[in-house]
């Protein structure tokens, strides 16, 4: 385990109102939880693993965080047109939306079925689509707001067996490129984060020898924390970050440097 700093709380994100789907994984409970130290209220999104959701809610109370939690399918456009709808009937906006939830797939183009491709689309592209449509609209009626999509290394180098998710991914880079410039004159930025090899249960699931292999690749000659995007990403919700929009920024300990 890397030594990282102790969490440090503060108030720069105090007054907003932040949503994250996918909190029960790894790194959007991270994110959550970053966000909440720096003083958002956040709502932490999930549509499976309970068991990890009410481990992030205990964690916060622990730390007396502002976090709460609901749950929706983000393939049912329904669904999260209704959640979406009363967090800013309950909350009176979404001032930070972080699109985080998304599921992997590893097989070659000739063996992944067409409902497994719509499958993955509709979670990874979709999904982000709709929240973004609809946060985008409570952030233009305050000139103020924070898209930031979290990606994957793979949309940018592509992967051997991971054609269909990577293309899901690309996508999603494709969407903060192209709304970030419609959004940039209200005072709303949009960025990806784009994670390479995190200690998620997703990356603990490769074989060591694979594992031993790519980590000799990077740079810095370890995975990352989710912690680590959890910390980019709390930098890009606040007002510091107004002068970054449509950018896609690796934390990926120098594996793929971006320009």
């Amino acid at each position: 385990m890397t030594n990282l700093p102790a969490p440090q709380k503060s108030n720069y994100l105090k007054s907003k109102v932040a949503l994250v789907t996918g909190g029960s994984g790894a790194i959007g409970g991270a994110v959550a939880l970053e966000l909440a130290r720096q003083g958002a209220r956040v709502i932490a999104h999930y549509h499976q693993g309970e068991e990890r959701i009410t481990d992030l809610r205990k964690r916060a109370d622990q730390e007396e965080l502002h976090l709460g939690t609901c749950c929706f399918d983000l393939c049912n456009s329904q669904q999260v047109k209704e959640v979406l709808q009363q967090v800013v009937k309950q909350h009176g906006a979404i001032d930070i939306l972080v699109n985080n939830s998304g599921i992997t797939y590893n097989n070659l183009i000739f063996a992944t079925p067409e409902e497994t491709l719509e499958q993955l689309i509709a979670t990874n592209f979709n999904g982000h689509y709709l929240c973004c449509k609809i946060a985008a609209r409570s952030m233009l009626r305050k000139k103020w707001g924070r898209i930031i999509n979290i990606s994957s290394i793979v949309a940018s180098t592509g992967n051997p067996g991971q054609t269909a998710y990577a293309a899901s991914k690309g996508a999603v880079e494709g969407l903060t490129r192209s709304l970030a410039l419609e959004l940039a004159s209200r005072n709303i930025t949009v960025n990806t984060v784009e994670p390479g090899l995190i200690n998620t249960g997703m990356a603990q699931g490769i074989d060591h020898e694979s594992r031993e292999k790519l980590i000799e690749q990077i740079p810095v000659k370890r995975a990352g924390e989710a912690r680590e995007v959890g910390w980019l990403v709390a930098f890009l919700a606040s007002p510091n970050a107004a002068y970054i929009t449509g950018q896609v920024i690796g934390v990926n300990g120098g594996l793929l440097p971006h320009k």
